[in-house]
């Protein structure tokens, strides 16, 4: 007796939930429906067109490059060696883009848009910018070269984006940064 979720799980389905209450000794019979999850193919190309491995790729409703931690994670998925993917169990009926990102390049995202239950959206291609080089040198006040500071360029806003950078420059693993050598350049 007492109050239950009661929870249907099957692959390529959205998952979903019923509460129920129920006394001891009651029967009670529910009606469960499940919609199919869509599936995403594509490929992840560079500006030169070259195919682009390895690439992290995720199904989500943020309008925000980084895969914000502060969503519900979505669908998750790696290009291949040719920049191919499948991202599998994309909910439907939620506007959500695809984004990519590869380790030492800008990220990018598809516009968003609703998938129908069971849908197979082919042809997406998602296009990584080839980014920019910056080296400079890190050093305390009187000159002396730090090693091993976190460098991350973030695309310079008004006072109001501030908070979103610091954000998004906080939530990245900082083993993922390019770090400055023994005299503080990098």
């Amino acid at each position: 007796p007492g109050d239950f979720s009661i929870i249907p799980n099957m692959p390529n389905y959205e998952e979903s939930s019923e509460h129920i209450t129920v006394a001891a000794g009651d029967k009670l019979q529910k009606k469960l429906t499940l919609l199919r999850t869509a599936t995403v193919v594509g490929e992840v190309i560079d500006e030169g067109k070259r195919a682009v491995a390895a690439a992290a790729l995720r199904a989500s409703a943020g309008d925000v490059a980084g895969f914000p931690r502060f969503q519900r994670p979505g669908p998750f998925s790696w290009s291949g060696p040719d920049g191919r993917f499948v991202i599998r169990e994309v909910p439907p009926n939620e506007e959500l883009g695809i984004e990519a990102q590869k380790k030492g390049q800008p990220s990018a995202r598809t516009a968003p848009q609703k998938l129908s239950p069971g849908e197979r959206k082919t042809g997406v291609t998602i296009t990584l910018p080839l980014g920019i080089a910056v080296m400079g040198k890190v050093s305390d006040p009187a000159g002396h070269p730090i090693a091993g500071v976190a460098v991350t360029a973030a695309p310079a806003t008004d006072r109001a984006g501030m908070m979103r950078r610091m954000m998004i420059t906080s939530e990245r693993d900082e083993d993922d940064r390019p770090r400055t050598d023994a005299d503080g350049n990098f």
